[in-house]
């Protein structure tokens, strides 16, 4: 018997819960902010290298949110080994929330090590 039990994660697949919804909407107006921020940026940007890397960063946030669009396993990102390992093979909309939420705001903290 548990002492401190965990509460039951919200799911992203639960349609009865706010993660639901935000697996669905939230997250890709996120995306979309991001996505349009670095674009905007891109276009004063003519130093090639800084280009190149703008360019990666477009490439890998429209790839992550096609695959949330898609319910794809999610892929790896360094440190989230153990964890994701322990979630088995989750899709982006049968996982639980709060992992899922705070897996997109690493992914978008670690652009060179995820659009590489």
């Amino acid at each position: 018997m548990e002492i401190n039990p965990r509460p039951p994660q919200y799911r992203t697949s639960d349609k009865t819960s706010f993660a639901y919804v935000s697996a669905r909407g939230r997250w890709s107006i996120i995306l979309t902010g991001a996505l349009d921020d670095v674009q905007r940026a891109l276009l004063g940007v003519t130093e090639p290298t800084q280009r190149l890397e703008g360019e990666r960063i477009v490439a890998g946030i429209e790839k992550l949110k096609d695959e949330i669009k898609h319910d794809e396993p999610l892929t790896d990102i360094a440190g989230y080994n153990k964890q994701l390992e322990e979630l088995g093979t989750p899709t982006w909309l049968d996982m639980p929330w709060l992992y899922a939420e705070c897996y997109i705001y690493r992914f978008e903290q670690s652009p060179s090590a995820c659009f590489l």
